[in-house]
C-alpha cells in the first residue's frame, strides 16, 4: 500500500514540477528553512531538548517555527534549502548530501565534496560540510529545472593553522529527473583552481538573470570574481585587488552582498577588520570605501567575529562577534563613526548561551542570527532597518531543535538594474499570470495587514504598492523591497470600509487584491 501511496505522491510532484517549469521565477526561493541535526538523536533528558530539524517557514506570518523530523544533519554554514514558487521544498543539501523533498538521498547525491576530509573524518559524512559561507546554491539562468551548487573544495590535510580551499567546485543538479525528485546530474567539478580565503558571496547581475560570484584570493587582497550565466563555463574576470585585509586564514571570511546588490560586507577575524566595498553589478568590480578594526580584538578575550548582515533597506550592516552585536550606517561619513552596540550575550541559558554567529536575512524583514555554540537559542533583530535600540534586538528565541548554523542565502529576489546600460537582456521568458495572485491577510483587518506580493517578477523592474479607497482616492503609496514578499501595511487609522491594493510598475497594474478595515 505504502509503495502505491509513494507513487501517487511522485506522480503529483511531477505534475506540479511541470507547472513549475513554465513559470518560474525565483520568488519564494528562500521561504522554508532547515537547521539542526537528524532526529535519530531523540530526546535529551537532561537538558530536555530534541535533536530534530528546526523548520523555519516564510509561508505563514508571522513566520512558523516547527519541529521536523529529517535523516539528513546540518553542521554548519554549508546550509541550503531549496523553495518552488510557492515556498514548496524542493530539496535540500549540507554541502556532502543532497535530499529530495520527501527526504531521501537524490540519485546520485550523496558524496559532495569527495576528497581527503570526506574519506577520513566521520564527522564530516555525519554532519555535512562544517565550513560557513563557502557554499552557493543558485538557479540556472538559462533553465528553470536545473541548479547548481558552488563551494571551495578542501581536497587535501591543511596545517595545523588554517582550512584553504585550493579548488572552486560546481555540481548541478535537474528538479525534472526521477519523477520530479530530482538527480544530480555531475559533482564536483572544478571550474578553477584559485586558492580561495574564506566565503563565496553571489548577488544577480544588472541584467536581473544572471549571478556574480566573488571569492578571495589566499594570501592577497584580491578578489576573484565570476558571472555565472547558466552556460557550461563560468566567464572569470581579471584579479580585483582592493587594498583591503589580506586573508590569510581560510574559515575567518564573510563576504555578504547587500539585498540592493550595491555594497559588500567582508570581515576577517584574524585581523579584527570589516570591510565596506561598494560593488557594481553592471561589471562585477569592488572598490574599497573604508575599513574599521574592532579594538575588542585585542582588548578582550573570546572575541571572534563571525557572521555579518545588511537590513533590508540595505542602510544598515550588521556584524556578529561571538559577544556583541554591532551596527553601522552605511551612509554616515566615516562609516566607523556610525558604530553602535546594539546586542551583548546572554551567558546563562542550558544548555549553553548564545554567543553570536551566523547572521541572515529573511523574507520577513527580520535578521536572524545562531549560536557560535550551538544550542536551542538563537536572536533575532526585529526591527534592523532602525538604528541603536530601535533596532528591536531579541535575545534567547526558543527553537524546537538544539541548532547550529543557519544556511546563507543571497538575495533570489533582486531584480535588474534600473536603466543599467548592460541590462541587454531581450530573451527573458516573463510569465504574467503569477504576478496577478496577491493575497491580504487578516482580511477584514482591525490594525494591521500583511500584503503577500511574493510572486511579483522582479527580472521586469521596480514595482510600488498602492492602497486606494472606495472613491478611488490614493491613501497609501510606497516602493516594495526586492528581500521580501511581505509588507506589514498599519491600518488602525483608517476608516472602516474596503480598500483596493495595487501592485504597479511604471504606472501599470501588475496585481490587485481587496482589504476590509473593520
Amino acid at each position: 500500500m505504502l509503495s502505491y501511496i509513494f507513487i501517487f505522491m511522485k506522480t503529483i510532484v511531477t505534475i506540479c514540477l511541470c507547472l513549475y517549469s513554465l513559470v518560474s521565477i525565483g520568488q519564494k526561493r528562500d521561504y522554508t528553512w532547515l537547521a539542526g541535526y537528524s532526529s535519530w538523536g531523540g530526546y535529551s533528558e537532561g537538558f530536555q531538548y530534541w535533536f530534530g530539524i528546526s523548520k523555519f517557514d516564510f509561508s505563514q506570518q508571522p513566520m512558523l517555527l516547527s519541529y521536523d523530523s529529517l535523516g539528513i544533519n546540518f553542521g554548519g554554514g554549508a546550509n541550503f534549502t531549496m523553495s518552488d514558487d510557492d515556498g514548496n521544498v524542493l530539496f535540500y543539501t549540507n554541502g556532502i548530501t543532497v535530499r529530495d523533498a520527501f527526504d531521501g538521498v537524490m540519485q546520485n547525491g550523496d558524496s559532495l565534496h569527495n576528497g581527503f576530509y570526506l574519506q577520513n573524518l566521520a564527522g564530516w559524512h555525519y554532519y555535512g560540510n562544517p565550513n560557513d559561507a563557502i557554499m552557493n546554491v543558485l538557479p540556472n539562468p538559462s533553465n528553470s529545472n536545473v541548479y547548481d551548487i558552488f563551494y571551495g573544495f578542501v581536497d587535501t590535510f591543511p596545517n595545523t593553522t588554517f582550512i584553504h580551499f585550493p579548488k572552486l567546485m560546481r555540481s548541478q543538479l535537474d528538479m525534472s529527473e526521477n519523477m520530479g525528485l530530482g538527480k544530480v546530474l555531475y559533482k564536483d567539478k572544478v571550474f578553477d583552481t584559485v586558492t580561495a580565503s574564506g566565503s563565496m558571496g553571489a548577488v544577480r547581475h544588472a541584467n536581473g538573470r544572471d549571478w556574480w560570484l566573488v571569492t578571495m584570493k589566499q594570501g592577497t587582497d584580491c578578489f576573484q570574481i565570476y558571472l555565472y550565466d547558466g552556460s557550461d563555463s563560468l566567464k572569470k574576470n581579471p584579479l580585483n585587488c582592493t587594498g583591503g585585509a589580506i586573508y590569510s586564514r581560510g574559515q575567518t571570511a564573510v563576504h555578504r552582498f547587500s539585498p540592493d546588490g550595491n555594497w559588500m560586507l567582508s570581515t576577517n577575524d584574524e585581523l579584527g577588520q570589516v570591510d565596506f566595498y561598494a560593488f557594481n553589478r553592471c561589471n562585477g568590480s569592488l572598490v574599497l570605501m573604508e575599513s574599521y578594526i574592532f579594538p575588542e580584538k585585542f582588548n578582550s578575550t573570546g572575541f571572534l567575529m563571525s557572521g555579518c548582515e545588511f537590513s533590508p533597506n540595505s542602510r544598515y550592516a550588521y556584524i556578529c562577534t561571538s559577544k556583541q552585536i554591532f551596527q553601522f550606517d552605511i551612509l554616515g561619513f566615516p562609516i566607523a563613526s556610525t558604530r553602535k552596540v546594539i546586542a551583548n550575550y546572554y551567558p546563562y541559558l542550558n544548555p549553553a548561551p548564545v554567543t553570536y554567529n551566523l547572521a541572515q536575512l529573511g523574507p520577513d524583514g527580520k535578521i536572524y542570527i545562531s549560536s557560535r555554540n550551538g544550542t536551542y537559542y538563537m536572536a533575532v533583530i526585529n526591527n534592523p532597518d532602525h538604528t541603536g535600540v530601535n533596532s528591536n534586538f531579541q535575545d534567547t528565541v526558543k527553537l524546537p531543535s538544539f541548532i547550529i548554523g543557519l544556511p546563507f542565502y543571497p538575495n533570489y529576489r533582486l531584480g535588474a538594474e534600473a536603466n543599467s546600460p548592460c541590462d541587454t537582456l531581450t530573451s527573458i521568458k516573463n510569465i504574467a499570470e503569477k504576478e496577478k495572485i496577491l493575497k491580504v491577510f487578516p482580511n477584514p483587518a482591525n490594525d494591521v495587514a500583511t500584503i503577500d506580493y511574493g510572486y511579483t517578477d522582479w527580472s521586469k523592474g521596480e514595482a510600488t504598492m498602492e492602497i486606494a479607497n472606495s472613491l478611488g482616492q490614493t491613501v497609501h503609496s510606497q516602493a516594495l523591497p526586492m528581500y521580501s514578499g511581505f509588507q506589514k501595511l498599519q491600518v488602525g487609522n483608517y476608516p472602516s470600509g474596503s480598500y483596493t491594493v495595487y501592485i504597479k510598475r511604471k504606472g501599470n497594474i501588475v496585481a490587485t487584491g481587496r482589504l476590509v478595515k473593520e
